[in-house]
């Protein structure tokens, strides 16, 4: 019975036994730590050869925009800023002013923005802002330009012939740039010439009602003449009828032998 004896009960038995214990518990706590980081805690790591799952931005902000004012007109341009992971698909353009906030007035493709019919002596600030197809960036450093003071309008450009008969003649003309103030009407005046005598200027049209004209009938001429016309804008700029303001541009014959008026181009002084 004697050698019968519990083995356990030798020390070397029970430094093997603790050896096994010790190498299975080891075993098993290193696979139940992969499945929980392989499979539980952390997700896999994108490929760096895979685009579609690296992160996306959207494009920085361009650089503050540039520009340049008239008494009506604003133009302003920006840098293509860094678009990041996506393509720029077109900038949003907002504008201001001392009256009304920020809002969108334009969504460009390019890097450039112009904005007309503007009130002289104001001040209007812009920003840009890219968007891809991530999404929109931020806005740029806002851009504050001040209009011109308004001014007097230019002189109308040539006028030209309309209809005629042996003693009237209609000449039409378009409308100049107003420098900020609306054109409020038209003058034009007619003058006879008689070989190298210049006869005096006399008023033929007053136009001043709203919706403005842009033509003039000339009535009472005597056939076989040579008559030349001026046209002048007026607004709250400048009064009507003021010396050297005028542009001399049409002259034409009225004939005795043809209703129709021969015309040609010039400018007479």
């Amino acid at each position: 019975m004697a050698a019968r004896k519990d083995l356990t009960q030798r020390p070397c038995c029970r430094r093997s036994l603790c050896l096994v214990v010790s190498a299975i518990l080891i075993t098993g706590w290193l696979g139940a730590s992969y499945l929980l980081t392989e499979r539980v805690i952390l997700p896999a790591l994108p490929s760096a050869s895979d685009p579609a799952k690296k992160p996306t931005y959207p494009p920085m902000p361009p650089a503050k925009p540039t520009g340049k004012a008239s008494q009506t007109d604003i133009n302003i341009t920006w840098v293509k800023p860094d678009a990041r992971n996506a393509s720029i698909l077109y900038y949003e353009v907002q504008q201001n002013s001392s009256s009304v906030a920020f809002k969108t007035v334009a969504n460009e493709t390019s890097t450039a923005f112009h904005v007309g019919n503007l009130l002289g002596s104001q001040n209007y600030c812009f920003r840009v802002r890219a968007t891809s197809s991530v999404g929109p960036g931020n806005f740029s450093v806002p851009l504050c330009l001040s209009t011109l003071p308004p001014g007097p309008p230019d002189s109308p450009n040539s006028p030209t012939p309309i209809n005629t008969s042996r003693s009237s003649l209609a000449v039409g003309w378009d409308a100049p740039p107003d420098h900020g103030a609306p054109i409020l009407g038209y003058t034009v005046q007619a003058a006879e010439h008689f070989f190298a005598v210049e006869f005096k200027f006399k008023t033929v049209c007053t136009l001043m009602k709203a919706p403005l004209a842009r033509s003039c009938n000339a009535s009472g001429l005597d056939h076989d003449r040579h008559y030349s016309f001026r046209v002048q804008a007026t607004n709250k700029y400048r009064e009507p009828l003021r010396a050297g303001e005028w542009i001399v541009v049409l002259c034409g014959w009225l004939l005795d032998a043809s209703t129709r008026a021969h015309m040609c181009v010039c400018v007479c002084v």
